[in-house]
């Protein structure tokens, strides 16, 4: 799988894991499990979130 396949903007995490980007927007804005640079990165305005970080903290 490409690289560039493992990393979601907030709402497709949102879709994929049945999450309301309200509330991936707040866990981010937080810190609250996921480490910016690592797990989370705001790229402008966008929110990007790496497929392994969601998995770990919602499933699959």
């Amino acid at each position: 799988m490409n690289t560039i396949d493992e990393v979601l903007t907030i709402s497709e995490a949102s879709k994929m894991y049945g999450k309301d980007t309200s509330t991936l927007r707040r866990n981010f804005d937080r810190g609250v499990s996921f480490k910016q640079g690592v797990d989370i990165r705001k790229a402008g305005r966008v929110w990007l979130v790496t497929k392994a970080a969601m998995e770990r903290e919602y499933g699959k």
